[in-house]
């Protein structure tokens, strides 16, 4: 199954990187040459977690005592209204563990109409606001020159949710990959704490969550 998204005049658009949320650039880069997602479970799986990361970095979502313990959740603000059926189902479920939610939105049969607003929703909001071809590279560009300079933990997230779902080399060479590979494991580098705080958030999720695969780790 696949999700297609709306054409838009690119003469229209006014778009900039710094206005599309994490979710929405995991969607540029994850789409196919015909604008399609894959229904693919990995495919999907991006949407979720880049959803939950955004989230959180936005204090939306409050871990008492870590990725295993109980989640708090605060207003969601208009600015991420895409993830507003991962917010619903997790707000419902207020002060339980955190993980046992996720795991019931992501791999409970009975949630499947969350999941699907999910994607549809965030590929709705990416529609709208113009994504095209020149933005994909504008982000890959950012991700890229995180190799000289690391400054940006949004690119840091993507380039470490790209290789859990092993489609890095669909934007970077082999030999870029693996300087990226290189980057994203080496968290002790004096990277920022909030950097060090999401690459721990995705290793957490990837072994209990089992939201994404092993290509890092």
């Amino acid at each position: 199954m696949t999700w297609r998204r709306t054409r838009v005049n690119k003469q229209t658009r006014s778009i900039t990187i710094n206005q599309l949320t994490l979710s929405e650039k995991y969607v540029a880069l994850a789409l196919n040459d015909k604008g399609k997602l894959s229904f693919l479970k990995s495919h999907q799986n991006g949407v979720y977690i880049t959803s939950v990361l955004e989230l959180y970095e936005n204090h939306v979502f409050e871990l008492e005592g870590g990725v295993k313990g109980t989640v708090s959740v605060n207003a969601l603000p208009d600015s991420l209204a895409e993830t507003r059926a991962l917010y619903d189902f997790v707000k419902a479920k207020e002060g339980e563990k955190f993980i046992k939610v996720l795991k019931a939105f992501v791999g409970n049969p009975l949630q499947a109409q969350p999941r699907k607003d999910l994607v549809k929703d965030v590929m709705d909001s990416a529609a709208k606001k113009g994504i095209g071809e020149d933005e994909v590279q504008a982000i890959v560009k950012r991700m890229r020159d995180q190799l000289t300079k690391v400054d940006d933990v949004e690119s840091m997230v993507l380039i470490k949710v790209l290789f859990e779902l092993h489609f890095i080399k669909k934007h970077f060479s082999k030999d870029e990959a693996r300087e990226l590979k290189q980057l994203v494991k080496s968290t002790d580098q004096g990277y920022s704490e909030e950097i060090k705080d999401m690459m721990k958030l995705i290793d957490s999720l990837a072994v209990v969550g089992g939201l994404v695969g092993a290509g890092v780790v």
